[in-house]
């Protein structure tokens, strides 16, 4: 089949079209959100009643998550790791970790505070941490002073970085309960486990974890293989190029929400009659970080991506035809 053949402009275009089309409805979906920003006026956190409501403030509330990378107490933490896959034909980034957890908190203002549970909601956070390994790292300067106050220097997180890669390397690999001696042989670059028990320091270790020579045969195959591919692990993870995107809504954090305001569901643990939360699928529920320019700046660049990618496969896939047409 050649490219002046009619099966395959009429196919081609057909199927730009059709993805065109799904990418146009994914913009309308996604600046529903920003539409619902610009009429919806802003409600007191105190005063908020039933309905769809946008309210900005600051969080507050005693219950917390631990963030997967920086170990930071939040009510809201996404942690994706990621790596480079190389080959010949297609090259790119891999998902290997990807987490979020939330919890309630409270939206305060000078009217007040209003309740929110944030489970099912969208979210639009400003990452706290964005590393790539074996690139310059150039960290925005509220990154750079927060992860300063942390202590995290840039060696820190890559071998943070590595270290997790690793647990989840090994997970995958039915792994987990590795003795650490054996982890430390083979980061030492001992290929074999006969080789890696030479060394007169991790026998020693070896031996004071209960770890026995005089095992039968099949054992001693299996432990053998068994550190074969954990040393696989360890070149594995000390070659990859990785990178880690850690965004978090810390306690005090500027929020802006929008969402439905609903009776609180009976028998919860809720303080307050009204909260926000999403109880149908269709309903909008949004929870940005930062100013509400922020959020809506955020919402209207992720929503172009779409538009534009829609546009212009509706334009290549009406060409597509038109020359099939036309011939």
């Amino acid at each position: 089949m050649t490219h002046h053949d009619p099966c395959f402009y009429v196919t081609g275009g057909a199927g730009a079209v059709a993805i065109a089309i799904l990418l146009l409805f994914a913009w309308r979906k996604q600046g529903r959100p920003m539409r619902l920003a610009e009429r919806l006026p802003v409600s007191p956190a105190g005063q908020v009643q039933e309905g769809m409501v946008q309210v900005v403030g600051r969080t507050s509330g005693s219950l917390t998550e631990k963030s997967y990378f920086l170990g930071l107490n939040c009510h809201v933490t996404q942690t994706k790791i990621e790596r480079y896959q190389d080959n010949q034909s297609k090259s790119k980034w891999i998902t290997v970790w990807d987490e979020k957890h939330a919890v309630p908190f409270y939206v305060e203002d000078a009217s007040g505070r209003i309740h929110c549970d944030p489970e099912k909601a969208q979210y639009q956070l400003l990452p706290d941490l964005e590393f790539t390994t074996g690139e310059r790292w150039q960290p925005t300067d509220s990154q750079r002073t927060m992860l300063s106050d942390l202590r995290w220097s840039e060696a820190g997180i890559e071998q943070r970085l590595r270290d997790l890669y690793f647990d989840i390397e090994r997970m995958r690999h039915n792994l987990p309960d590795t003795p650490p001696w054996m982890v430390q042989a083979a980061l030492a670059g001992h290929k074999k486990l006969a080789r890696a028990l030479e060394d007169p320091v991790i026998y020693q270790q070896a031996l004071a974890a209960g770890y026995s020579i005089n095992v039968n045969e099949a054992t001693a195959e299996l432990e053998a293989r068994q550190y074969e591919r954990l040393f696989e692990v360890t070149q594995t993870v000390r070659k990859s190029r990785l990178r880690v995107t850690e965004s978090n809504i810390l306690p005090g954090d500027a929020v802006h929400i929008i969402g439905p305001a609903l009776n609180s569901p009976p028998g919860g643990n809720w303080a307050d009659a009204i909260c926000i939360r999403k109880e149908y699928p269709n309903d909008t529920f949004l929870i940005g970080e930062g100013s509400p320019e922020q959020v809506r700046l955020a919402l209207r660049k992720e929503a172009r991506w779409s538009l534009l990618a829609g546009l212009g496969l509706i334009t290549v896939g009406a060409l597509m035809l038109a020359d099939c047409i036309l011939h």
